[in-house]
């Protein structure tokens, strides 16, 4: 795990979730044990007296908690049922964390360390056994008969010393300055860490589990069934927040999906019966890949959800791609895209990536609508915000790549160019009295525009500006590829929501798909 804020998958930090497990544990019993584990000497075994080491991090998101030692990561899952996850019972937790060493040993064997007990001291208080690994299903087994059945006997047995309490994930503490995510964000992932990324995950697909049972997860109905139930469970989750998550982009999700996949069920069964069916990742975001010197370790994959993990190689290289994007990092999505068709010998890729992106991006957008249920005020909003930008981005990947030119110079003009510039997944240049710019460079990018995309003021945007009093800028889009122009314009005043421009701009290009 890196070590600043490592993400598992589809978690989003919060507060402690109350609930009960079903041996009997009420939510202040979990509480006090992750108050227990909090404590550095609880990370050292039987020897709970030691207090001579450093601090333990904590870190809490739905269904789990982390503690971060110099060294070490040990995940602890929570005692919740969920929509999307049921971890209501030790047995149940105990086999999550068996399936996620299992699954996250294919790609980072070194990472996972192993299954530890959680154990009840002398003292009364939780510790790590540090002794042998849980790893067989036997050696749980007898813990937790042993434990139930004392528990039969002694509604107070759980408090005797070294009682299991629970079980949890032990992994190797990685760099947070080498993961992918920090890399791009300073500026320092080369053509060869992509082009070993690349490489490494096609080998993953390659011997990845492709049975007929795992395959049977890409039929094309199942693909489409699975892509429409996701939108559908959206727009319930969106339904409170009407202006964060338009009705009329779903809407037009849904025409897209529902459109590709009859386009081409062809592709979808050609796909099926080939053999690109694997048991995947399904959380390959930058956050989930380090890059360790010569070493590629992705790791954190769904061990929750196999309809998440069981896709077409495309949907995992997809959801890197979307990522990506979605960090404002295009020319590097768009390099993963061209290296890993290449690595695979997988030509029908690309093909795939815009209708797998736009499921990616649904996806992450439920996930964050979803952590608003327990927050409120500004945690809540950033949530929703975030909601809005994937569900912005998955339109224009469903809409297609479309020149903009824009005008202005205010500093609201670079939060403006930053949004278009994500979702369009192009670097966006802007003039300020006739003289072009690209807007990333002065702000610091580090990419070439991918297309030339400068505009200049025209005399309806002064003659707006004049009636108004107030600065306007001109924002254009095009329909469709940069050979199919069909311009339309957009006024922009100073102080509006570049999330609402962003949104305004895709609006007009649905009107436009429609004509």
């Amino acid at each position: 795990m890196p070590q600043d804020a490592p993400q598992p998958p589809f978690e989003e930090p919060d507060r402690p979730t109350a609930a009960a497990d079903a041996g009997g544990a009420a939510a202040t019993d979990f509480e006090s044990l992750v108050t227990d584990l909090s404590r550095p000497a609880a990370h050292h075994g039987r020897d709970v007296g030691r207090d001579d080491v450093g601090d333990v991090e904590r870190i809490e998101t739905h269904v789990s908690v982390l503690f971060l030692t110099e060294q070490h990561v040990l995940k602890l899952k929570k005692p919740v049922h969920l929509p999307f996850v049921d971890q209501s019972t030790l047995a149940l937790r105990r086999a999550g964390c068996e399936a996620e060493l299992r699954l996250n040993r294919r790609t980072s064997p070194d990472m996972y360390v192993g299954l530890r007990a959680i154990r009840r001291g002398a003292d009364g208080r939780a510790y790590v056994d540090t002794g042998a690994l849980l790893e067989s299903c036997e050696s749980g087994a007898r813990d937790e008969a042993a434990n139930g059945a004392a528990k039969r006997n002694d509604a107070r047995a759980d408090a005797a010393p070294d009682a299991l309490l629970d079980v949890a994930v032990e992994m190797v503490r990685l760099p947070a300055d080498q993961m992918l995510d920090a890399r791009l964000a300073r500026n320092d992932v080369t053509e060869k860490h992509l082009r070993a990324l690349s490489e490494r995950l096609a080998d993953f697909h390659r011997h990845a589990d492709g049975s007929s049972a795992i395959a049977e997860h890409g039929r094309p109905d199942r693909v489409r069934h699975k892509l429409l139930e996701n939108l559908d469970q959206l727009a319930r989750e969106a339904l409170p927040h009407p202006d964060h998550v338009e009705r009329a982009h779903l809407d037009a999700l849904r025409a897209f999906i529902d459109q590709w996949c009859t386009q081409h069920t062809d592709l979808l069964e050609r796909r099926w019966r080939g053999g690109f069916v694997r048991e995947g990742h399904g959380d390959l975001h930058a956050g989930n890949v380090c890059l360790w010197g010569e070493r590629i370790m992705i790791y954190d994959c769904v061990e929750f959800d196999l309809d998440l993990r069981a896709d077409d190689v495309a949907c995992d290289v997809a959801f890197l791609v979307m990522d990506l994007c979605h960090r404002d990092h295009a020319e590097q999505a768009r390099r993963i895209t061209e290296l890993y068709a290449e690595a695979a010998e997988d030509a029908d890729l690309p093909r795939l990536v815009p209708l797998y992106a736009v499921h990616r991006a649904l996806i992450r957008a439920k996930v964050e609508l979803f952590a608003t249920h327990q927050l409120t005020g500004s945690r809540a909003d950033e949530h929703l915000r975030t909601a809005r930008r994937y569900v912005q981005l998955a339109l224009a990947w469903a809409l297609g790549p479309a020149p903009i030119e824009l005008d202005g110079e205010t500093a609201q003009d670079r939060a403006l160019v930053h949004e278009l510039e994500r979702v369009e997944r192009a670097r966006v240049q802007w003039s300020v009295g006739g003289a072009s710019s690209n807007a990333s460079d002065a702000s610091g990018s580090r990419e070439a525009p991918t297309a030339s995309l400068c505009g200049t003021t025209g005399d309806a945007a002064d003659d707006a500006a004049a009636t108004s009093g107030r600065p306007f800028r001109l924002v254009a889009a095009a329909r469709g590829e940069a050979r199919d122009r069909e311009p339309f314009t957009l006024f922009v005043r100073a102080g509006d929501d570049p999330l609402d421009v962003v949104a305004r701009l895709l609006d007009a290009r649905i009107d436009a798909h429609r004509t």
